[in-house]
């Protein structure tokens, strides 16, 4: 192997790992996560589709005001089977409130903990 392809083969390695590490850190980022765990399904603004993925954007936040509500949503598939940690999962929940609900979260709610 020549010096130069010998540069090049180090320089594109090392790219790789920066970007393998700058990805893992804003992997645990609510955005995202929620990029990864939930967008697919929910779309971009939580909007969801219509008679197939319900909109997080008006249920979240009611939902999360009751214990019932409270417990449904941490047993949902997307949120039980996600690879999240549990703080992570709340960390995202709670962003998805402030951030996509079409209501800001008033005193009653309680932010989701580990």
């Amino acid at each position: 192997m020549r010096a130069a392809q010998r540069t090049s083969l180090i320089g594109a390695s090392a790219a790789v790992i920066a970007i393998g590490f700058c990805t893992s850190l804003r992997a645990y980022e609510p955005p995202t996560n929620y990029a990864l765990q939930c967008m697919g399904c929910h779309t971009p603004d939580g909007a969801g589709i219509a008679d197939r993925v319900p909109s997080i954007r008006d249920t979240l936040l009611p939902f999360a005001l009751m214990p019932e509500g409270r417990r449904f949503i941490v047993q949902v598939p997307g949120s039980a089977q996600s690879t999240l940690s549990n703080a992570e999962l709340a960390e995202l929940l709670n962003w998805m409130i402030r951030t996509l609900s079409t209501k800001p979260p008033t005193d009653l709610f309680v932010p989701f903990t580990e």
